[in-house]
């Protein structure tokens, strides 16, 4: 068995297939397009990555909108 320090232990993404009490968070978000009139909302457990995602042209449907800029978020559990 391996051991977990304590420091890893307080991230539930640090034990990998085990059952955990943590609750997974998500974030809701507001994107607003820098250069046009045009908001995005969505919804990621990763809010960092998913913006960086979204301002690198990843997500084609508002592609034509970026770059883009967080105007709210809310934090929330599954």
């Amino acid at each position: 068995m391996d051991s977990i320090r304590v420091s890893e232990a307080l991230d539930p993404r640090s034990i990998r297939g085990e059952a955990t009490n943590f609750p997974v968070m998500y974030f809701a978000y507001v994107l607003k397009s820098i250069e046009h009139d045009f908001l995005y909302k969505g919804h990621r457990q990763i809010l960092e990555k998913r913006i960086f995602q979204h301002n690198s042209g990843m997500t084609e449907s508002i592609r034509p909108y970026i770059p883009f800029k967080l105007v709210y978020f809310e934090e929330f559990e599954t």
